[in-house]
């Protein structure tokens, strides 16, 4: 400022031009000293280790060492350069910039002149991802969804793939950053199904990490922005595996939920689904894996899951079905099914698959009236007979697959019989007493695909 007077005489349009000259110098250090103060809350260590990062300029760790301890005494000299790589590693950066401004300014043109610059800043993304193959993920989820944000309309596609790559990074202000701009952008407005998927998965991804970091702040973002969206919800795959208190406030607070996947890692038990009773009426499909819940969750889910239309729960200790009037898909395997006569309420019923259990003629007695309009029947390993497989066999009409594997009682009677049935299309009948001629005649009369090989 010293400096500036010196070219200055004290005329009027002289002092007037002094005193822009220093507007715009005090503006420059105020935005300098904002800048300056971004920096120091980051970090001068971190700040340095993402330019070397972007320029290909490699700091040694002595400096980096001295920036995180004494910042503020710190010289930049040459020796602190410990390499200079002979390309940028991430030269897409300003590709990326570029299209950015291409961006910017078209918002600001109108007519043809909006139109063109939207394609050369579409262009420049397309490049600017395509060029760096080798980049990090999270700058290169950044310039997917910058693209998909670069023309009149949202590209869901593209968004999807950015979203996937911040998922795999575990980029979470990213991940909030998709959320929050699409509500924003559907503010007012009927949300669309894509939109309302790519908002389920970023939920799904946050709650996922919520669960694991125990993060207070992100189970308030959750429950502030992502609750209406969260349609669909896998609790699944936690290494190490989870105590369920962790993951049950989660749950309760799913109040549009409709679809809820749950494996052995969350430790969900009978109590578990009685803390989630008030959600259990909107559900539509639940997938339970190798959780120890008993009958008594079967007998919640037959009073409360008054929509249930997908049933699935395999490897618990379950021995009275669920029978819900509304099912339609039906799968209870490797369980300790002993019975399944009360699933004659489930008139909508479309496919019942109760591989591995313990049933018998008699743990179906009434219920092959109430098949008619079954086409996937799944009968592998449980102790039926003849009689039982041809009586189901005559009431579904419309049957599309069979499968009977490891049914130990069968004979060849059951494979005449299925020389009958027009409807049917595939069937899987290996590990079965069945005699070679009796496939092999099964197979001249049949149009059915039929699969006798265990491999």
């Amino acid at each position: 400022r010293g400096y500036s007077t010196n070219f200055y005489c004290d005329c009027e349009p002289c002092a007037l031009r002094n005193q822009s000259t220093l507007k715009v110098q005090d503006d420059l250090m105020n935005k300098f000293g904002i800048l300056h103060q971004k920096i120091r809350l980051c970090g001068w260590a971190k700040f340095f280790s993402r330019v070397g990062e972007l320029t290909g300029v490699q700091i040694t760790d002595e400096a980096i060492r001295e920036l995180k301890e004494n910042c503020d005494s710190f010289v930049f000299v040459l020796p602190d350069i410990a390499e200079l790589q002979a390309t940028t590693k991430e030269m897409t950066t300003l590709r990326l910039a570029k299209a950015h401004a291409l961006h910017y300014n078209s918002l600001n043109a109108l007519g043809r002149e909006r139109t063109r610059l939207f394609r050369m800043s579409r262009d420049h993304f397309k490049k600017a991802v395509n060029d760096a193959p080798g980049s990090p993920k999270v700058i290169r989820a950044s310039a997917l969804k910058e693209h998909a944000y670069a023309g009149n309309s949202i590209d869901y596609k593209l968004l999807a793939e950015s979203l996937h790559k911040y998922c795999e990074t575990k980029d979470i202000e990213n991940v909030k950053s998709v959320i929050l701009s699409l509500i924003i952008k559907h503010q007012g407005k009927e949300v669309t199904e894509e939109c309302a998927r790519i908002l389920n998965k970023a939920a799904h991804m946050l709650i996922h990490e919520c669960i694991t970091t125990h993060s207070d702040v992100l189970v308030k973002f959750i429950e502030d922005k992502c609750r209406p969206w969260i349609r669909r919800l896998e609790l699944t795959k936690f290494s190490p595996a989870i105590h369920p208190e962790r993951a049950l406030p989660i749950v309760k607070m799913c109040t549009a939920l409709t679809v809820l996947s749950i494996d052995a890692t969350t430790g969900f038990d009978d109590a578990s689904f009685v803390a989630i009773g008030h959600i259990l009426p909107q559900l539509t499909h639940i997938e339970l894996s190798g959780l120890q819940i008993t009958d008594a969750t079967t007998a919640l889910f037959n009073e409360c899951c008054t929509s249930l239309v997908n049933l699935q729960i395999w490897g618990s200790p379950i021995s009275v079905p669920v029978a819900v009037p509304t099912l339609e898909c039906f799968d209870l395997s490797d369980c300790m099914l002993t019975d399944v006569s009360s699933l004659s309420a489930c008139k909508n019923l479309r496919e019942l698959v109760v591989l591995r259990n313990q049933l018998t003629d008699a743990s179906f007695a009434g219920l092959s009236t109430s098949l008619s309009g079954l086409k996937v029947l799944v009968l592998d390993g449980n102790g039926v007979s003849d009689s039982l497989v041809i009586n189901l066999l005559d009431h579904a009409s419309h049957l599309e697959v069979l499968s009977i594997a490891g049914c130990t009682h069968l004979t060849d009677k059951v494979l005449v019989h299925l020389a009958t049935c027009k409807s049917i299309k595939i069937i899987l009948l290996y590990s079965c007493p069945f005699s070679t001629e009796a496939i092999a005649q099964l197979r001249t009369v049949s149009n059915a695909s039929l699969d006798d090989n265990p491999g």
